[in-house]
């Protein structure tokens, strides 16, 4: 619905989803039980073209999976698709592409990937909707920072350094990129390393934030 917000926070084994709408009180959906798998919630990212919400999760057996559930759902409820795969065992944060349908992730080993937001681990071998890697990309050897957190604007892939000192842009098409199209140093504009990036309501400005909870805007 126009003008709702959504927030979501995980703790554990439970997935919080504040749903924020103009003139009402906000209301708290809570997604955890056995029907969820979810286990130990790593990233959580929403979805801004369906009403899916994505979940980084290290489930029962110790692996990492993708989760995607219907936000607006509530209670012991399984996930509408589940993706396992052995790059995934390397993801450390998970986000949406701003039109495409695709989930990103950044990894351990310095590479961010792109896998289909609809691929489904639970379809047979040989079925078309089994994950892939739709986009791979080797932010370490690129230049030479391990990437902390993504967002899209305008067209671009914008990689925030795990330091949290500077940010890489990549101009699309994204596939086979060997250097980023330029790096911000943020010193002069946020004194304080950032440690997430994330669009404005209006989806015009990026907005950092750091481990003091302190935003600073950047046009």
């Amino acid at each position: 619905d126009a003008g709702t917000e959504y927030s979501a926070t995980g703790m554990k084994n439970m997935l919080f989803i504040k749903v924020s709408a103009p003139a009402t009180t906000p209301t708290i959906h809570l997604i955890s039980g056995p029907m969820s798998g979810l286990n130990d919630i790593l990233s959580v990212a929403f979805s801004p073209y369906d009403n899916r919400v994505a979940v980084l999760n290290v489930n029962e057996s110790g692996q990492k999976e993708i989760r995607v559930f219907d936000r607006t759902l509530n209670g012991n409820v399984g996930p509408h698709k589940l993706m396992s795969m052995p790059e995934i065992e390397f993801a450390q944060s998970i986000f949406y592409h701003a039109s495409n349908k695709e989930i990103w992730f950044t990894r351990s080993d310095g590479h961010v990937s792109a896998i289909h937001s609809e691929a489904d681990s639970r379809q047979p071998k040989d079925s078309k909707k089994n994950p892939v890697i739709l986009v791979d990309l080797d932010i370490k050897a690129i230049s030479g920072q391990n990437p902390g957190a993504l967002a899209f604007i305008k067209g671009q892939l914008l990689v925030l350094a795990q330091d949290g000192k500077s940010i890489a842009s990549y101009r699309e098409p994204l596939e086979n990129k060997q250097a980023a199209d330029y790096i911000l140093d943020l010193k002069s504009v946020a004194p304080e390393a950032a440690n997430s990036l994330k669009l404005d309501k209006n989806k015009q400005n990026l907005v950092l934030s750091n481990a003091s909870a302190q935003s600073t805007q950047i046009p």
